[in-house]
């Protein structure tokens, strides 16, 4: 049994990836959910995670603008 799923969705204008791991949640709302989002929207993408299901907000939020292949930095690469 695959106990991970994931959904894609548009919301508010943000493209957003949402992960769901069977039997985790968040606070407000019962039964399995989304325990993380990752969000795009004008070049920032946005990583929340609910780590923990008695929180409301998202216990993490990450930027992870920086990590896209546009901004990699070639020229600290070294070879040998």
């Amino acid at each position: 049994m695959n106990m991970f799923g994931m959904n894609q969705r548009t919301v508010d204008g943000r493209q957003r990836a949402e992960i769901v791991v069977e039997g985790c949640g968040v606070k407000d709302v019962p039964g399995t959910q989304p325990i993380i989002w990752i969000e795009a929207m004008d070049g920032k993408i946005t990583m929340y995670v609910w780590a923990d299901i008695a929180q409301g907000e998202p216990t993490h939020i990450i930027d992870l603008t920086d990590a896209q292949e546009k901004f990699r930095d070639d020229a600290e690469e070294t070879t040998e």
